[in-house]
């Protein structure tokens, strides 16, 4: 694996647990979350 698809990895992996917490919480709270997609055109 080389070091992009690492960093990849990585980012990928930061991003579902910062979803997954937020959604967590949320359900906690007894209050709605909603998932916002941005997308990039930037590929580096």
């Amino acid at each position: 694996m080389n070091y992009h698809d690492k960093c990849l990895t990585i980012s990928t992996t930061i991003a579902y647990a910062v979803i997954n917490g937020i959604q967590a919480k949320g359900e906690r709270g007894k209050y709605t979350t909603e998932r916002i997609k941005f997308y990039s055109t930037h590929n580096p």
